[in-house]
C-alpha cells in the first residue's frame, strides 16, 4: 500500500504518507523474530527515517508556504514566480531527504547494517522496493519541479561517489549479504547519474535501469536464505559444485545448484547481454 501510494500520487503530502506507511510497516518487518541484532538494526533504520521525514515535512510546508498547493502538477506551474534562493533550498531539502530513503552516499550508512539482518524473503523486498521509491520520488521531484539544472552537476558527483564507495565497500565484506547490499548503494549511484544527466535520455535510462534492477537484485537475495553466508565458503561452494556434482532440477533448490542460480543472477546483474533477459 505505501508503495503504491507512493508511485501514484499527484501530490508531496500523499508522498509523504506513502512514506510513513512503509517506515511502519518496515520496521515490523525488519524486526521479526526480535532477535538483538535485528531490534538494533530495524532502531537504526527507524531513526534515520524519521530524520528523513522530519526534512521531507519541512520542505513541505516551506513548498505550501511559498506555492501554496502541494499538487506537484501546480507546483511546476508556480515554481517560477518565487524567489530562486528559495527554490533552491526546497529542491536542496526534498533531495536530502529522498537521498536518504534512497540510501545515496553519504546518507547510505545505514543500509549496510539493516539488509542483512532481515530475514531473506524480508531482505529481498526491501531491496527490490525501499530504496526504489526514493529514487523515484528523486526522479519525479527533478524532472517535475525543478526545471532549473542548477544541482545537475551536484547530482553527477553524489551518483559517482556513491558508485565508488558501494562497489569499494562490497570488495571488503566478507559476508555476502553485506557485500549485495554495498552493490546495492553502488547500483543506487547508476540510476542517479542518468537523473544527474538532465535529459530524457539520462531519465529513461535511469527509469528501465530500475526496473531491471528491481528483479535482479531481489532474485540475489532469495538465493542465500542464510543471515550469514561468508563469501569465501560460497565460492568453494560454486568450484565444488562446477568441477565435481552439479545437480539442477526442477524439484527444489538444492546447495549444490545455488552457486548456479547466483552466477546466472550476476550475469543479470553485470547486464551482461542476453542474461539480464533471462532474468
Amino acid at each position: 500500500a505505501g508503495v503504491s501510494n507512493a508511485f501514484l500520487t499527484g501530490d508531496l503530502f500523499n508522498l509523504y504518507v506513502g512514506f510513513e506507511i512503509l517506515l511502519v510497516s518496515s520496521f515490523v518487518l525488519i524486526t521479526l523474530g526480535s532477535s538483538r541484532e535485528r531490534i538494533r538494526s530495524g532502531t537504526v533504520y527507524v531513526v534515520v527515517s524519521v530524520v528523513s521525514s522530519t526534512i521531507f515535512l519541512i520542505a513541505l510546508a516551506m513548498v505550501y508556504g511559498a506555492v501554496g498547493t502541494v499538487n506537484m502538477a501546480q507546483i511546476a506551474l508556480r515554481m517560477d514566480s518565487i524567489d530562486p534562493a528559495t527554490a533552491q533550498l526546497i529542491e536542496v531539502m526534498l533531495m536530502v531527504a529522498f537521498g536518504v530513503k534512497a540510501a545515496v552516499f553519504p546518507l547510505s550508512a545505514w543500509l549496510p547494517d539493516s539488509y542483512p539482518t532481515a530475514p531473506a524473503p524480508v531482505t529481498a523486498v526491501f531491496a527490490g522496493l525501499l530504496t526504489k521509491v526514493g529514487i523515484y520520488a528523486i526522479i519525479r521531484t527533478q524532472s517535475t519541479l525543478f526545471a532549473d539544472p542548477g544541482l545537475d552537476n551536484a547530482l553527477l558527483i553524489i551518483a559517482l561517489a556513491t558508485m565508488v564507495i558501494g562497489i569499494l565497500g562490497a570488495v571488503a565484506q566478507d559476508d555476502i549479504k553485506r557485500l549485495l547490499s554495498f552493490t546495492l548503494v553502488s547500483h543506487i549511484g547508476y540510476r542517479l547519474w542518468g537523473v544527474g544527466i538532465g535529459t530524457g535520455g539520462g531519465l529513461t535510462a535511469a527509469i528501465y535501469y530500475t526496473a531491471h534492477h528491481i528483479i535482479v537484485q531481489t532474485a540475489l537475495f532469495l538465493v542465500f536464505p542464510q543471515n550469514k553466508v561468508s563469501y569465501y565458503s560460497f565460492l568453494m561452494n560454486l568450484l565444488y559444485s562446477q568441477l565435481f556434482h552439479f545437480c539442477l532440477d526442477d524439484s527444489s533448490l538444492s546447495p549444490e545448484s545455488l552457486p548456479i542460480y547466483f552466477l546466472l543472477d550476476e550475469f543479470g546483474h553485470a547486464t551482461v547481454p542476453e542474461f539480464d533477459a533471462i532474468v
